[in-house]
């Protein structure tokens, strides 16, 4: 073996182009495929960085008539969960939402109330200080708060002494009981969550009471030996028991069982099957331009393993030391592919951000994803199982020579057809999986296309959008809510370069929403758990102009003006789905609605009441549909309130501009300011900036899978090129001969472009037929494209056609470029 490790290098030495083109081509496919393992193991392979991570569950609600909508739980319907169920070990929950820390630079942060057990549950330590204890979720118990590590080092310097210190959030004070360790993340909705409190500190005591106000997320972590069936056959005992007791808030609804992971892995592993099997069509286009390489080696090295033949080496022995000199080749290129991975990795920022919905808990971002040993240990299977692939049939070529014919210096017709065969058989190969490649790179930039021309019933060009959270401690009259708001919208439309400005409790496409129950005056209410759902948000008068959102001509009507005060009379816009829905065949301007939450009148000491007359709201007009929870998503049934008739202390700011939005984000800062010097702001960006993060996904998808079909071109054109050049120089004499008796050099040309253009249509058509299939596997990522589509299909194979074309124009020329006097005197 050491023998033939030494002959093996020195062969590879001897032939430095050979040796330095194969291991270019073997780094690229290896470390292709090592740079998506690496997401791979991240995502799917490795478990999640909780304790007992395989047993932990997320829990929702659903309704029945809505099949596949997952629902968050309310706090009364938790605490039945956790006292009835006995297929978990423990239960938690928690409600997140926007606060202010003050005391020195106010800053605004994502806090969490949440049940005190979530982090012992998750197997998660303080980085220093005691955490919570359970009797903190009592009602009255001490007012503490957990500070995620990153606040820990922004406000208070990583000093250690912070455990014990105050902090204030939304005016209110809590002693801070412990900092999270650093590597803890956990619930990130735009930003990471910075401050959690137990429940027994929820500002919003209501709570506890309201079983129709579903806002919680719920985690549990199954028994050991308890099944996910066993535990949802258990949920639906409770349900069902639930809807018996509570038939205003809980008929119709069940509950369901899910494992963590799959709800966190459930968007991106599509993506993830399909980019593994692109890079593993691009392995093996490079195992096929290698194996083409090493055939014209071994054509030139015949006489060589002739030699060692005759000498008495077997068959065996020659195949072992060709595949001992493959390996090496391709652990080499391995290696290198390790370095190409680990620069991929580095463009890895792209990985689409954020959790599948609000209440999954835990999402994947590029910083997960790295070169571990496991990556290197596949690398290096990789690498030797591409050796196998690709050296195999050169081998055995070789062992199969004819030592006569070889010793004198000629060549076996038999082993040449042979040879030549098996190479053009490669090329067809290479052309067809190139091909199934660019039709899914097609599709996917289809998607990508289809994405950016959806009507997204407002404009995002030139807005500014900003959030402001206003401190309940502070801002405890509804009166002096609005009148910040409304201050703060005049100074904003004074600034120079202002088109509009408005605010609305959530945006579009920026991952936050809230929906209720309404119900249609003159209209019989619903039976239990049969009501309807509407998504609603307090805008102001100038939120539709700033958003470039439009009134619609079909029932005329008008948006939310001045007019509409506390004191006048409660009016409602819709939009058109909602009409379309609910008002078939009828005008709603004039009909009234009421919406579940206004209704609600809460008590302190028990589940509150519903009051609809006293919330009923006159439908003034209609608006245009927007794309609210996804780009590629249905519009939702919306209702807008006027803000001065039902102001929140949350609401999002967007300011049209006439040129650049983000150059107005220090003026922003400054009008906040201006009103309340403690009052910070967040989330400064541009409305276009939430559609791209929006469609992040699918430009992901596009960018890895485009690169993959282009790296699978290259090397497919490099392909075509060899085996063309090769077939050339085989008939040298057969070329010389023909032009020597009269021959065209155009025909001599069209002969091996023919042949070329030959393999090409027939891998073209093989790839054709490979993409169909291809297409039916990546249907769950195409939006406004069929798996069939003939743009993605007749562009990549006109863009195959013409690679080919110029893969072979070049050996064309060459062999019109013969002198027949020089070939028939070399033979």
């Amino acid at each position: 073996m050491i023998t033939d490790l030494r002959s093996s290098v020195r062969a590879l030495i001897k032939a430095p182009q050979f040796t330095l083109v194969a291991l270019v081509v073997l780094a690229l496919g290896i470390g292709a495929n090592a740079a998506i393992f690496s997401i791979v193991n991240a995502v799917l392979l490795r478990p999640l960085p909780f304790r007992d991570a395989d047993r932990l569950v997320l829990l929702s609600t659903e309704r029945f008539r809505d099949a596949g909508l997952t629902l968050p739980f309310s706090l009364p319907e938790y605490f039945d969960v956790r006292d009835q169920s006995g297929s978990f070990d423990e239960v938690a929950a928690w409600v997140f939402a926007r606060g202010n820390v003050s005391a020195g630079e106010p800053e605004q942060v994502l806090f969490a109330v949440t049940t005190a057990n979530l982090f012992a549950m998750l197997g998660v330590t303080p980085h220093i200080g005691p955490g919570f204890l359970p009797a903190d979720d009592r009602a009255g118990a001490r007012r503490v708060a957990i500070i995620s590590h990153g606040l820990w080092r922004r406000r208070f310097g990583s000093d250690r002494r912070a455990v014990g210190q105050s902090l204030t959030l939304d005016g209110a004070t809590y002693e801070i009981a412990g900092v999270l360790p650093p590597s803890f993340r956990f619930l990130s909705i735009q930003q990471d969550t910075d401050v959690w409190l137990p429940l027994g500190s929820d500002p919003f005591v209501d709570r506890r009471f309201a079983r129709g106000l579903r806002s919680a997320g719920v985690l549990g972590r199954l028994k050991r030996g308890v099944t996910l069936a066993r535990a949802q056959a258990e949920m639906n005992t409770i349900a069902a028991r639930l809807a018996e007791t509570y038939p205003g808030d809980n008929r119709g609804r069940g509950i369901r069982v899910m494992s963590l992971r799959e709800q966190v892995v459930k968007n991106l592993r599509p993506a993830i099957l399909v980019l593994t099997g692109a890079v593993g069509l691009v392995l093996l286009i490079a195992c096929a331009n290698v194996a083409n390489l090493l055939l014209a080696r071994a054509t030139a090295r015949r006489r060589e393993m002739a030699i060692r033949a005759a000498l008495g080496a077997g068959r065996g022995r020659l195949i072992r030391q060709l595949l001992t000199e493959h390996t090496i080749l391709a652990l080499a290129g391995g290696a290198l592919g390790l370095l190409v991975a680990t620069w991929a990795v580095g463009l890895m920022s792209a990985l689409p951000k954020g959790a599948p919905s609000l209440f999954v808990p835990y999402a994947f971002t590029h910083d997960d994803v790295g070169i571990d040993w496991i990556v290197m240990a596949f690398t290096a299977t990789l690498a030797f199982a591409t050796a196998c692939l690709f050296g195999l049939s050169p081998a055995l070529d070789t062992a199969r020579l004819d030592l006569v014919d070889s010793l004198r210096g000629g060549g076996s017709s038999t082993a040449t057809r042979r040879t030549s065969r098996t190479r053009a058989t490669l090329v067809v190969a290479e052309i067809a999986l190139s091909a199934m490649l660019l039709v899914g790179a097609g599709l996917l930039l289809r998607t990508f296309v289809e994405l950016q021309h959806v009507d997204l019933g407002f404009n995002p060009e030139h807005v500014l959008r900003f959030d402001v959270s206003l401190p309940p401690a502070k801002y405890s009259s509804l009166t002096r809510t609005q009148a910040f708001f409304d201050a703060l919208v005049e100074r904003l439309r004074a600034r120079d370069g202002v088109e509009a400005v408005g605010a609305a409790e959530y945006l579009p496409l920026a991952g936050a929403d809230s929906a209720t129950p309404f119900y249609v005056d003159g209209r019989p209410r619903p039976a239990p758990g049969e009501a309807v759902q509407a998504h609603y948000r307090s805008v102001t008068p100038g939120y539709f102009a700033a958003m470039g959102m439009t009134l619609a001509t079909l029932f005329p009507g008008r948006g939310v003006t001045d007019r509409d005060g506390a004191d006048a009379p409660r009016v409602a816009i819709i939009n058109e789905t909602m009409a379309r829905r609910h008002f078939p065949n009828q005008n709603p301007i004039g009909q009234r609605i009421a919406i579940t939450i206004e209704a609600l009148r809460f008590r302190p000491d028990g589940p509150p009441t519903l009051d609809l007359p006293s919330a009923m709201r006159e439908i003034v007009g209609i608006v245009s549909d927007v794309k609210h929870a996804a780009v590629q998503g249905d519009a939702l049934v919306e209702v807008y309130i006027p803000f001065a008739q039902r102001p929140a202390r949350a609401m999002s700011l967007v300011v049209r501009t006439a040129g650049d939005p983000l150059a107005l984000a220090a003026d922003a800062r400054r009008a906040v300011a201006s009103l309340d010097p403690e009052q910070p702001i967040s989330n400064v960006n541009a409305v276009s900036d939430l559609v791209a993060a929006s469609i992040a996904q699918p430009r992901f998808n596009v960018m890895l899978v485009s690169a993959f079909a282009a790296l699978a071109l290259v090397l497919a054109l490099a392909g075509v090129y060899g085996v063309m050049s090769y077939s050339v120089a085989l008939r040298a004499r057969e070329i010389g001969v023909r032009l020597a008796l009269g021959g065209r050099t155009r025909d001599i040309a069209a002969l091996v472009i023919g042949h070329g253009m030959r393999l090409a249509a027939l891998g073209l058509a093989i790839g054709v037929g490979g993409s169909l299939a291809l297409g039916r596997v990546m249907a769950g990522l195409l939006f406004g494209v069929t798996p069939t589509d003939p743009v993605a299909i007749a562009g990549a194979g006109a863009l195959v056609l013409a690679v080919a074309f110029g893969a072979c124009y070049l050996p064309a020329r060459r062999a019109m470029r013969i002198d027949p006097i020089v070939a028939l005197r070399q033979e």
